[in-house]
């Protein structure tokens, strides 16, 4: 990584009255980027070294890493690291967006766990009894 982006990177992040530190984090990481100091190809530094050098928590710039790799900024390759994409006019707009907005998309909904109730009469599971057959009686039985 090139000096002037450690330099850039390391300097501590404030958080703005109504907008969670995580957006700050994007936004600096976003704004590296955009000016030249992270070229496209070059790898982000680690989650730990980042919320060292901004102090910050490593789940705060987790979040603030996810929302890059979603506007499509970097990208991750498991195992290896996290690389700046090459650069494209959907993720420019989506950054410009994003650096707007105090939080990230809503989580998805998740169905209860409960049994759905039905409102139809519950229907007995073995067949009516035949008028054929014989209805049992108090006398029938096994005797022994």
């Amino acid at each position: 990584m090139h000096q002037d982006a450690a330099r850039f990177l390391s300097q501590p992040v404030a958080a703005q009255p109504g907008a969670p530190l995580r957006v700050a984090v994007y936004s600096r990481i976003a704004e590296a980027i955009r000016n030249g100091l992270l070229t496209p190809g070059s790898m982000i530094p680690t989650e730990t070294e980042l919320g060292t050098d901004m102090k910050v928590s490593r789940t705060v710039v987790r979040e603030a890493l996810m929302l890059l790799e979603e506007d499509g900024l970097i990208r991750a390759r498991r195992g290896v690291g996290r690389f700046v994409s090459t650069p494209s006019p959907v993720s420019a707009s989506n950054a410009s967006n994003r650096s707007r907005r105090s939080s990230p998309a809503p989580a998805r909904r998740w169905r209860s766990s409960e049994p759905r109730r039905s409102c139809r009469p519950r229907q007995n599971s073995s067949p009516p009894a035949s008028a054929s057959s014989p209805a049992p009686t108090a006398g029938s039985g096994n005797r022994s």
